[in-house]
């Protein structure tokens, strides 16, 4: 392990690809992602071990669901149009090498 600006990375090619955290957000929201869980778990054992029972109907669960697919695929569109729109700039700017 290698350890890059107080964070620890591991070196390319000993660890599998997705073990890999250079280059990777999980260094950045991994306290997040553990809290979300945390805050899951607590709402599932109030529910199960109390009188306090949340009634909402299936209606609200999927029109939140069909919410957060679009929003995620329009996140998915713009980032794909910036990519693809930073990679015509460049290579409209970049002079090709004569042979």
């Amino acid at each position: 392990m290698a350890t890059e600006n107080g964070t620890t990375a591991f070196v390319r090619g000993k660890w599998p690809l997705m073990l890999q955290l250079k280059g990777t957000v999980i260094l950045t929201i991994w306290w997040q992602v553990l809290l979300m869980g945390i805050f899951s778990v607590a709402v599932a054992l109030i529910h199960d071990y109390t009188s306090w029972k949340m009634n909402y109907s299936l209606s609200l669960v999927s029109v939140m669901g069909m919410v957060v697919s679009l929003l995620l695929v329009f996140r998915t569109n713009t980032g794909t149009y910036r990519s693809l729109s930073y990679t015509s700039t460049t290579t409209q700017k970049c002079p090709q090498p004569t042979l």
